[in-house]
């Protein structure tokens, strides 16, 4: 008996070792049915969701990410930013200096007149009247009878920004960079009163801010050009330096709760932070090329997109 136990015995640790050092990866690719690099990815709920990219691409699911269909945008500039106000309304808006509105679920997409001479990176909605975009040029545009007229309420002369984020319906942050240049100086600004004006927050970092998240409006994060991840605990009036032996260019960043999140960046890179930021845990996903965008919906499900017009789902 003791010769037959042995054997089956150690068999049992192989096989028990083996599984852990060879742990199932939970992303896994999903086709796109497009070449071209994927910007931005916004879920109006668990089955209904967008994606925009460059040469006007829009991608939609209706069934929670599994399949996507490419729709028309009308537009041949690159998109980069997608915003969705309930499951029929949405805009996107291009760096060619094009806003586009969808009114019955992304369908149909046809053009805002927007003013002209704009580099258009980033669209937040409030509701259903109230919208800002973030521009290339330096300036932030408001409008308040739904999109169809657009004026500038802030303007800085040497900055460009890539993301505006309102917290609530009076606080709001852009950021991006200064100098015209794609590592200048940081910008980051914050209005308090519905963009009335703004105040600088972060303006002696030394690189561009390229990816910001909100889990809560006092918990906050971003990404620099150069490797550097940042958090606020006070709304975005102070930032710490946050540790991650990871170096790249942190091109999105995604937050489920104020401690999980994820960061991606350039290099197929991708970071998961599961105690707000203070350690990180490098996920691999098979890709070497650069990452431009993570939704997640849940602990358990979410995407990361990129160049080349890849998807990734977390399962």
């Amino acid at each position: 008996m003791k010769a037959n136990i042995l054997p089956l015995f150690i068999s049992i640790i192989f096989i028990c070792c083996n599984s852990e050092e060879t742990p199932p990866n939970e992303w896994a690719a999903v086709s796109s049915g497009v070449s071209s690099s994927l910007n931005d990815i916004r879920f109006v709920n668990d089955n209904l969701g967008f994606i925009v990219g460059d040469g006007g691409v829009i991608l939609k699911t209706t069934d929670g990410g599994d399949t996507w269909a490419q729709k028309q945008s009308g537009i041949a500039g690159d998109l980069r930013s997608v915003d969705m106000l309930d499951e029929n309304t949405g805009f996107a808006c291009a760096t060619s200096g094009a806003l586009i509105k969808t009114v019955n679920g992304g369908e149909a997409w046809s053009a805002v007149t927007f003013p002209a001479g704009e580099s258009l990176f980033s669209v937040d909605f409030l509701n259903n009247t109230t919208g800002y975009v973030a521009s290339g040029t330096g300036k932030v545009f408001k409008t308040i009878d739904g999109g169809t007229t657009w004026n500038p309420v802030f303007t800085t002369a040497n900055d460009f920004y890539v993301k505006i984020e309102f917290l609530n319906a009076t606080t709001g942050i852009v950021v991006g960079g200064g100098g015209n240049s794609s590592a200048g100086t940081s910008a980051l600004f914050k209005t308090i009163n519905e963009g009335t004006s703004w105040q600088s927050k972060m303006s002696n970092l030394g690189e561009t801010i390229t990816s910001f998240d909100f889990s809560s409006p006092m918990i906050g994060y971003f990404g620099g050009y150069s490797n550097n991840l940042y958090k606020t605990t006070n709304g975005g009036e102070s930032w710490t330096k946050l540790t991650s032996t990871v170096n790249t260019t942190w091109r999105d960043i995604n937050f489920i709760t104020d401690n999980e999140g994820y960061a991606v960046g350039d290099h197929g890179k991708v970071i998961h932070t599961a105690d707000g930021g203070s350690t990180w845990a490098k996920t691999e996903i098979g890709v070497s090329s650069a990452l431009y965008g993570v939704y997640m919906i849940s602990s358990t499900k979410g995407f990361i997109i990129g160049e080349g017009g890849k998807i990734f789902k977390k399962h």
